[in-house]
């Protein structure tokens, strides 16, 4: 006797095996080609809901003159009942022919330089099949050279398309017709909505000059141009016409956005066990686009414990003497517990290569001042050059769905030991040291509304002494989640950062994420200071929002070992320029 869970299961085999047998294609076999596989056929056909001669003949004529085949025949079409249910054969009897080859192209135009020119850019079409998806491609280009060249009404007309055989093979012959219409400039270029911001700074950043001639590459790279100054909100693709006086009119409307922020939070750590309560918390101020010139300051102050304090000050002056240049001027002190005062002031000048590149020339005084109780960590002055080289292929600053940011960072340092202390003697008052730094980060939208970020970080100082004041911090919100913030030490750290994101909407998303860090500490017999590395990893859960006073970043982290209540809440604000 057959068991009655055996029963069921063999009902709901045959039922899903009559379901699979139901759903089986029609076997087609192609019978006379010679040039283009069986299966190229096969997949064509397939596509088809109903299988009649003028569908079979109107998909196979498609096929073919794709691939240069214009003297295609279907002959016959017959069928045969197979013994599996709902499944015909079909036999597809056809002709392909020859192809046909495109031997000859007469452009008519209004000068011999023209006529050269389009023939120039159709050339690779000849003594080839010829195919109308290549011609129109190859017309696509003849008009974009031409939009790029001052001539935005410029057209291309088919004036004949002959198809002969009279030498014994298919030969194409095109006669073409250029109308350039009149060469057109940039006469005038109106700007509407920009009640804040100066003509000068769009200006500046459009790469367009009043009088130069129309191109409209320059005129699609309006939008992702002036989006990166991050000014605006809506920017509607441009207008471009003749005036009554035939002068050209370049017409860009913007709508403005908020672009100052500021937000603080402040708290106090009451007195216990004899210690005096302090402030902790930050403020931060960015004041972006000040009175429409560009110019941007940024203030970040953060306590974060009684005797850890840090403060950053930044001003940008843009394209310099109205030339693709920017000037930055920083200054960034950081107090360590009772340890000692570090002390940056310095800048850079950025030459804006294109709209994705720039290079940098860096400047930089720093300072180290120890305090009186605290050994191998001696006064010291440093003179910091540097390059830097930026590479930005984002779609978007902010949110990308998808691109590139490679940024690499070189500098030296010359530093100068003031001892007010007995100096070892191992160390020398004159030290050297070179610093590297590293940033990749990837976007791919991987389906709709979900995005996969991928970031990697490497930063490393070589040189032959080292104290508390040289290494590199590695921990929280922007670098290591899970753990806090400069939690570790290292004259090398590297990390990387993996993020699953959710779009909630354009400016908004839900994110997972994988964090993986790396430090090291060389050794150093002389301060009996052991070799020191270790990784480490975070995960959790996060939300990034646009808000009035920047992006908003909270997430939710743990580390191996940690329960679900005992992770570490990071929350980050970003506005800066």
């Amino acid at each position: 006797m057959i068991p009655l869970q055996f029963k069921k299961y063999l009902i709901l085999l045959f039922l899903f095996s009559n379901l699979i047998f139901s759903q089986k294609k029609n076997k087609f076999n192609i019978i006379g080609n010679r040039y283009i596989d069986t299966k190229t056929y096969i997949e064509s056909l397939e596509k088809l809901n109903e299988i009649t001669f003028a569908k079979v003949e109107k998909n196979l004529t498609k096929l073919l003159n794709d691939r240069g085949f214009y003297n295609f025949k279907l002959n016959e079409i017959k069928t045969d009942s197979l013994k599996l249910p709902n499944k015909i054969e079909y036999n597809i009897f056809l002709n392909e022919g020859e192809a046909s080859f495109l031997t000859k192209i007469n452009v008519e135009a209004e000068t011999k330089d023209d006529s050269l020119k389009t023939k120039k850019i159709l050339l690779s079409l000849l003594d080839r099949p010829f195919i109308k998806k290549e011609l129109e491609s190859s017309i696509s280009n003849i008009l974009s050279y031409y939009e790029n060249n001052g001539y935005p009404f410029a057209k291309v007309k088919v004036k004949s398309i002959i198809f002969d055989n009279t030498k014994g093979q298919n030969e194409v012959q095109i006669f073409l017709k250029l109308l350039k219409n009149n060469l057109t400039g940039i006469d005038e270029i109106k700007i509407t909505g920009n009640n804040k911001t100066n003509d000068k700074v769009i200006l500046n950043n459009l790469n367009l000059k009043r009088g130069e001639v129309y191109s409209q590459k320059k005129i699609d790279e309006i939008s992702s141009r002036l989006n990166r100054l991050r000014f605006f909100n809506n920017i509607k693709e441009p207008k471009y016409y003749l005036s009554s006086k035939n002068k050209g009119v370049l017409e860009i409307e913007l709508e403005e956005r908020n672009t100052n922020s500021f937000d603080g939070l402040i708290g106090y750590v009451p007195s216990r066990n004899n210690n005096d309560g302090h402030l902790t918390g930050f403020i931060k101020i960015n004041l972006r686009n000040l009175f429409g010139t560009g110019r941007a300051v940024s203030i970040n102050w953060k306590q974060e414990d009684k005797l850890s304090q840090e403060m950053f000050l930044k001003y940008l002056e843009p394209y310099l003497f109205n030339y693709p240049l920017n000037l930055n001027f920083e200054f960034f002190q950081r107090r360590q517990d009772s340890s000692f005062v570090k002390r940056i002031i310095g800048g850079s000048l950025e030459f804006l290569a294109d709209k994705n590149i720039s290079g940098s020339l860096i400047l930089e005084s720093e300072t180290i001042i120890p305090s009186v109780d605290v050994e191998n960590i001696f006064q010291s002055s440093s003179f910091n050059t540097g390059l830097k080289i930026k590479l930005d292929y984002r779609d978007n600053f902010y949110f990308p769905k998808s691109g590139v940011l490679f940024e690499t960072e070189y500098k030296f340092k010359k530093k100068k030991i003031n001892p007010d202390k007995t100096l070892p003697n191992y160390i020398g008052t004159n030290l050297e040291y070179h610093n590297y730094e590293l940033d990749f980060s990837l976007y791919y939208s991987l389906f709709t509304r979900q995005v996969a970020a991928v970031g990697l970080h490497a930063k490393e100082i070589l040189g032959d002494y080292f104290d508390a004041s040289d290494f590199y911090r590695l921990g929280g919100t922007n670098t290591l989640r899970g753990f806090r913030e400069n939690q570790f030490l290292g004259n090398r750290i590297l990390w990387s950062n993996i993020e699953y994101r959710f779009l909630l909407s354009p400016t908004s998303f839900i994110f997972s994420f994988y964090d993986i860090g790396y430090f090291l500490i060389k050794a150093d017999k002389f301060n009996e200071v052991e070799r020191k590395s270790n990784i480490n990893t975070g995960f959790g859960l996060g939300i990034s929002l646009n808000t009035a006073m920047g992006i908003l970043s909270v997430s939710y982290a743990f580390t191996k070992g940690t329960s679900l209540t005992s992770g570490l809440l990071h929350i980050g604000i970003r506005n800066d320029f």
